[in-house]
């Protein structure tokens, strides 16, 4: 219940800086977890005592496709797609950016499992990049939106910039596909 810790595989110095963003449990398998990190995605299947980095590149959200875990979603300034429960990941370039980007998240609901959402911020001022979706689990994405600045200061969205690099979420509702939120 939390009053005792033990070490996991995956330890390094504080001065390392190295952050783990996001952990994810394999919903049907509780001894396989993947980890969201500044250097990668990291994959364990023996409930972290071993630990193997399976992609290259600074993570900052990961998520299974509800109802499936044999795909997963990973996103840090490009979105990546696994089909094999998160042993590889695969760059995924149609219909959503690959450079311009300093920060992704993600969103899936189980409204519509092959519904995955991503919100991105713009490299060059961390600002409303834009806010994408796909509806074949992550295959192909389209722009749903670029405008108005979402990730800003005014509360109109009618200022450049923001914090995108710093924060940046969404969520989708797991009742109605269509209703999604950004913070």
């Amino acid at each position: 219940g939390g009053l005792t810790w033990n070490s996991t595989g995956m330890n390094y110095n504080v001065t390392s800086n190295f952050l783990i963003r996001r952990l994810i449990i394999n919903p049907t398998n509780t001894q396989i977890l993947i980890a969201a990190t500044n250097n990668g995605i990291y994959r364990t299947t023996n409930a972290g005592t071993s630990w193997t980095q399976v992609s290259s590149g600074s993570t900052y959200d990961v998520e299974f496709k509800p109802g499936n875990s044999s795909v997963v979603y990973a996103a840090g300034t490009t979105f990546k797609l696994s089909t094999d429960g998160g042993l590889t990941f695969t760059v995924i370039s149609t219909g959503i950016p690959t450079t311009g980007v300093n920060r992704m998240a993600i969103a899936v609901t189980p409204n519509d499992v092959n519904y995955v959402y991503v919100l991105a911020s713009n490299s060059s001022n961390s600002g409303f990049q834009g806010f994408y979706r796909s509806i074949n689990s992550g295959a192909t994405f389209t722009l749903m939106s670029s405008t108005p600045n979402l990730l800003g200061w005014s509360n109109v969205g009618s200022d450049t910039g923001g914090q995108g690099w710093y924060d940046l979420c969404t969520a989708a509702s797991p009742l109605n596909k269509d209703e999604v939120v950004v913070g």
